[in-house]
This record gives C-alpha cells, structure tokens and sequence, in this order.
C-alpha cells in the first residue's frame, strides 16, 4: 500500500511538472516515459493501431513466468501500452496502472492546448466557407497554406493539418 501511495503522489506531481503536450500521440509517448518510471515495469512498448512507435527497453514478450500486459490510453484501442513486470502484476497494481493513464488522458483532453484560439475559430470558419473552392492545402509549419485555383497561396493561416483534420472529416478534405 506504501508503494501505491508513492506512486499516486508521483504521479500527481508528474501531472504538474510536465509540459502539456500539442497532440494525443505526444500525451500517449508521455504517459509511456511516466509508467515506465514505475520500479515493477521491466520494459514497454507504445502501439498505434497494433504498430509499435516507441519503447523502452526491449519490446515486451510473452513468456513462460512473465505475461503482458494491454492498457488502452485513448479507450478507442488506437493507442495501446504493452507493459512487462518484473514479478506478475495483480489486478490492483493492473488497475492502479490504467487509472494511471485515465488521469492522464483526461487531463490531456481538458488541458487548454486542444481548445480553439480566436484565431484558430476564424481561420477554421474560412475555411468551412470556402471549402467548395479550396483546391488543396500544403504545410509550412507552423503555418498552411491554401490554394484556390492559383499557383500562389492563396491564404496563409497558422494552423497546423492536425488542427484542420481534426476538425472535417476525412471525406470533407478530398
């Protein structure tokens, strides 16, 4: 019981500490350096959609006195934990951990980083009202460009295409 303890306090000051991520992907990468400082993780791996994108140690595998174990950080099985322990992990530590990664992901999803800006509002509505006319959008981070019929751009806004999809469907874009 100590030992959750020490780890709920570290968490809570993790969660203060730590810059706020930019995306989902980066609060995943995150979540996984955060459990992995956990003294029972021998290793991890972060999955997107079954690929794995990062790891710490070894990526986990299955054996005969050690198993792994899956935690979903999105609730969406987009992005998935794969952790291995140094001893088999009860259901109270298996719990402990995926609340872990809940408080995480909903603070990611309340943090002011994934909120419009005015700009973002006014850029996202031109967008929507000129939408039929667009031809295609190129990146220049930080900014994109929108071209309308032109071989010049025909706007320049400071959104990112991450910001853009996340706010059309795939559908809309083509």
């Amino acid at each position: 019981m100590k030992e959750m303890y020490q780890s709920m306090e570290r968490l809570r000051h993790w969660l203060k500490q730590r810059q706020h991520p930019d995306s989902l992907e980066t609060a995943a990468a995150q979540t996984l350096d955060f459990i992995v400082g956990e003294k029972t993780i021998q290793s991890a791996a972060l999955y997107y959609k079954d690929e794995m994108i990062k790891s710490h140690g070894s990526p986990p595998q299955d054996s005969d006195n050690q198993s792994i174990v899956y935690l979903d950080i999105t609730n969406s099985k987009d992005y998935m934990l794969a952790l291995q322990s140094v001893f088999p992990l009860t259901q109270i530590v298996i719990e402990w951990l995926q609340h872990s990664v809940g408080q995480i992901v909903n603070q990611e999803i309340s943090e002011p980083a994934f909120y419009l800006t005015k700009r973002s509002i006014v850029d996202l509505h031109w967008i929507v009202t000129e939408l039929h006319a667009i031809d295609y959008i190129r990146t220049d981070a930080p900014y994109c460009k929108i071209y309308q019929g032109q071989k010049e751009a025909t706007k320049t806004l400071r959104l990112s295409i991450k910001d853009i999809k996340r706010h059309f469907q795939d559908g809309d874009l083509l």
